[in-house]
């Protein structure tokens, strides 16, 4: 009976080893579009909405390099980014020495916050499938 519990014990070790290994695979690189944009006073835009008044915004990111690109009433906006990330699911986007964002990435969405109080937009971006 001993046997057959330190063996059960060992399988289920592993078996949480294998699923907490997959849940922290996740990393930041990939494709990303904005999701929506949410106002301090509760309004929300969605990716729809933003379309239809002429804006896009996307991120591609690779590794510590990436590229933004927006399109904004018919001009497209472009330019690279440096990813810094600082761990636990921070990151810093960079202009050169700029500090472009910072944004929390859980999953498949980002997002970051641009002013404070009752000007704050939050800006969240999902992983495009």
């Amino acid at each position: 009976m001993k046997k057959i519990s330190i063996i059960l014990t060992a399988v289920l070790m592993t078996a949480m080893m294998c699923v907490l290994a997959g849940c922290g695979g996740k990393t930041i690189d990939g494709d990303w579009i904005i999701l929506k944009e949410e106002n301090a006073d509760g309004s929300v835009y969605s990716r729809e909405y933003l379309e239809e008044q002429g804006i896009t915004e996307e991120y591609h990111i690779e590794g510590d390099a990436g590229t933004y690109t927006c399109h904004l009433l018919g001009q497209e906006i472009t330019f690279d980014i440096t990813v810094v990330d600082n761990g636990k699911g921070s990151y810093d986007f960079m202009i050169g020495e700029i500090l472009f964002q910072s944004v929390t990435f859980k999953g498949n969405t980002f997002y970051y916050v641009i002013g404070e109080g009752s000007d704050a937009q939050t800006f969240v971006f999902e992983r495009k499938k």
